[in-house]
């Protein structure tokens, strides 16, 4: 290799030992500046073969050290190409180059911890740069690959705890161990610490052993400790402690509290979000009591969508102007329906609550009426409108569409009394999708109230002979009069018995047709139709 073979370096100086005396810090590699020259996998493969050399051969690391680092620091080794021309030997470049130009070993070796090039640069230690200078980050670096933790993991608990790596000879692996002796298995263990790494930390696993150790008073054993501490959550075990304190002073006795996290573990596992959610509770003046009602009726309170509506609940209500004890009250008592529903912005419900009374004036008296009768009237209109809905609902009609509204108009009962009306020919003997069916058909046959239904059923099975499973095909015969209905089959009873009328006509043809062709075909049959007629609408009218 020629003089031009380093490049941007300068010569270093030689010792009398005749080893390099350590480079000006100008000249040293750094994976902190960016290549962006593509490598072939076989200049790679070369370059990786000659760290991994120097590593084990000329620095002395351990076989697997070597490979680990050389095999897993791909940005290292592209800036470390990019200063030599190899001209298609890389082994022999590389390797004269590391003769003269010693690097930061912890910069590959972070690197291959899974760091990232902006976090290398402040994780680098100061003043050091071999490896070797740092005897128990390698030794603790080896306790936690042999407990079972992924290379690629070890540099963010490297980021965020590197006291750990500085332990002397056999801390790092007690403090491991000591979580199995709390009842966790290892495969949690390595969850764990890879998630919360300062819980390895002197005195950082207190609030945490705390939490084992009230949950295992409660009476939950390792297995369910194992697996609802899942690394899916991010906790706060300060606050998951305080949180669980609290539950311990809103319940009646371990048993009940026990009962109440069985059914929700979100309550101690969710960290912030129940610890905000019990502490909004707590500011809106709700008692442990009613506390503790919210989370047993409503044990999905925590998850993220239902613990979203709930907040944004409180903040519309509190922006409208209500107090909290209203406000605590209202929310301790519909808190399966706060958290089932997402409400608008107060704004947006404001323009929604302009545009109704510009389209329709009455919505503001109808909103804003002093009076309280008046209040009341609106009230109970509001109550009859919904009742009517939940019925129309559960006939299988659509919100908003063109049925229902046409619905509202032609159905004049009130919506408490549609369902017994409803009931009463099923219990006529009809079955319910025939009523359903009869309903689409002629809705108002629901108008009539409960007695006026049984009296004309009873009218239809008694005096007609028709079965009442016609009114399936005909059921306006429910919207005549009683006295015509009764009028109508006497005289065709009569009729009948004279022989003097068709004894087949339908239900429809008797009760429905006109006024006109009934006295033709019917009253005018027989000599003596018209004086029967008229008699019989007389003493019917008069009974």
């Amino acid at each position: 290799m020629n003089s031009q073979t380093l490049l941007a370096f300068a010569p270093l100086r030689i010792g009398c030992s005749g080893r390099s005396s350590e480079p000006d810090p100008a000249h040293r590699v750094s994976v902190t500046k960016s290549t962006s020259k593509k490598i072939s996998i076989s200049t790679r493969r070369d370059a990786q073969s000659a760290l991994f050399d120097y590593l084990h051969c000329t620095r002395g690391l351990s076989f697997v050290d070597s490979e680990q680092i050389s095999k897993n620091s791909p940005r290292f080794l592209e800036h470390l190409l990019s200063k030599v021309k190899h001209e298609g030997d890389v082994v022999r470049a590389l390797t004269r180059f590391f003769r003269y130009y010693p690097f930061n070993e912890f910069e590959p070796f972070l690197e291959s911890l899974g760091l990232s090039r902006k976090d290398l640069a402040s994780a680098l230690p100061r003043n050091l740069m071999f490896l070797s200078d740092d005897a128990n980050l390698l030794d603790n670096y080896h306790v936690l690959c042999n407990y079972g933790i992924p290379n690629s993991k070890i540099g963010k608990m490297y980021k965020e705890a590197s006291e750990i790596f500085r332990y002397g000879d056999g801390v790092l692996n007690m403090k491991l161990r000591n979580f199995e002796k709390l009842g966790l298995f290892q495969s949690r263990v390595i969850d764990l610490v890879i998630r919360y790494p300062y819980l390895l930390l002197p005195g950082m696993d207190n609030d945490f052993v705390a939490v084992l150790e009230k949950l295992r008073e409660l009476g939950f054993g390792s297995d369910w400790i194992d697996t609802h501490i899942s690394s899916k959550h991010s906790c706060n075990w300060s606050r998951v402690l305080d949180t669980m304190c609290f539950l311990s002073e809103i319940s009646d006795g371990n048993e009940q509290m026990m009962a109440l996290i069985e059914a929700n573990p979100g309550l101690v596992f969710e960290g912030k979000r129940a610890y905000l959610m019990v502490t909004q509770l707590v500011k809106l003046g709700l008692s442990r009591y009613a506390i503790y009602a919210v989370f047993k009726d409503c044990p999905k309170i925590l998850s993220f969508k239902q613990a979203n509506r709930i907040w944004i609940a409180i903040q519309f209500l509190l922006k409208i102007g209500m107090d909290r004890k209203s406000i605590a009250t209202f929310v301790s008592t519909h808190i399966q329906l706060i958290a089932s529903y997402s409400l608008k912005k107060p704004k947006f419900v404001s323009k929604n609550l302009s545009s109704s009374i510009l389209e329709d004036p009455m919505n503001l008296f109808r909103l804003a009426l002093e009076e309280e009768a008046e209040f009341s009237t609106q009230q109970n209109k509001l109550v009859n409108y919904v009742k009517k809905k939940e019925f129309f609902f559960s006939l299988g009609y659509a919100e908003n569409s063109d049925e229902m509204k046409r619905l509202f108009t032609v159905v004049e009962a009130r919506g408490d009394q549609l369902q017994d009306r409803f009931n009463c020919l099923v219990q006529a003997g009809l079955d319910r999708n025939d009523v359903i069916k009869m309903f689409r058909r002629a809705p108002r046959i629901l108008n009539n109230s409960k007695e006026d239904i049984e009296k004309k059923i009873e009218i239809l099975r008694n005096h007609s002979g028709y079965p009442v499973k016609t009114l399936v095909s005909f059921p306006t015969y429910l919207t005549y009069s009683n006295h015509r209905i009764s009028c109508r089959f006497s005289m065709y009873d009569w009729a009948k018995g004279k022989g003097s009328v068709n004894p087949t006509l339908s239900l429809s043809t008797v009760i429905a047709g006109a006024d006109a062709r009934f006295v033709k075909y019917v009253v005018n049959g027989h000599p003596d139709g018209p004086a029967k007629w008229e008699s019989l609408k007389k003493s019917i009218l008069s009974s």
